[in-house]
């Protein structure tokens, strides 16, 4: 992508978070919440995205892991257990205290 940040508005991962599953959308053309997204029309043109959401250490929704592709792909071609497992891992790194070497 060549924006490092896209206005929340628009974002997959804001309807991600609302959700304690993953979220999986084979294609974003044919889906009613997004079919207009200027992800989905304009560039990056998001067709495929699958994100499971991550927590802060406080229990606040914060964002969400994702994968994405500019072709539709069928919601079987992601292994949900893998993506969610790195979800946690990155709600682990959160909660671990820095420690500076």
């Amino acid at each position: 992508m060549a924006d490092a940040e896209s206005p929340r508005s628009n974002s997959f991962c804001a309807v991600t978070i609302t959700g304690t599953a993953a979220m999986v959308i084979p294609d974003a053309l044919l889906d009613d919440r997004f079919r207009d997204n200027p992800l989905v029309v304009g560039e990056p043109k998001f067709r495929f995205y699958a994100g499971f959401r991550i927590e802060s250490p406080s229990g606040d929704l914060i964002g969400a892991l994702c994968v994405f592709d500019s072709e539709p792909r069928a919601a079987g071609t992601v292994d949900l257990v893998l993506l969610r497992e790195l979800a946690l891992m990155v709600q682990r790194e959160l909660a671990s205290p820095f420690t500076a070497e």
